[in-house]
């Protein structure tokens, strides 16, 4: 049975969808990570982030780049490098910063 909206808006189908719109996960929002502060504690809250939202492995790496700020991305891409950081494992990344950031 089609909804309203669907007969006034035949891209919408009967689940409310719009017809063709890419489905979009909703992991929520992760306080970007300030150069100075604690990596191994905000590298814990994160991975209880990713169990409360059920956020898959392979998001996990463009999920701990994406806040990292700039500095901070410099840095590990500096580590890594000739690799691009977002070729690597989520594990591995985790190490390298842990690493580095310890030596503080």
């Amino acid at each position: 049975m089609a909804t309203a909206d669907a007969k006034m808006n035949p891209s919408i189908s009967s689940a409310g969808v719009q017809a063709g719109t890419p489905k979009t996960l909703n992991f929520g929002v992760f306080e970007n990570y300030v150069a100075g502060d604690d990596f191994e504690v905000y590298e814990e809250r994160m991975t209880q982030h990713f169990l409360l939202h059920d956020v898959p492995e392979e998001r996990k790496v463009a999920f701990l780049l994406t806040p990292l700020g700039m500095d901070t991305y410099a840095i590990l891409k500096k580590l890594l490098q000739p690799v691009n950081p977002s070729t690597k494992r989520y594990e591995r990344l985790v190490l390298t910063l842990k690493r580095h950031f310890r030596q503080k």
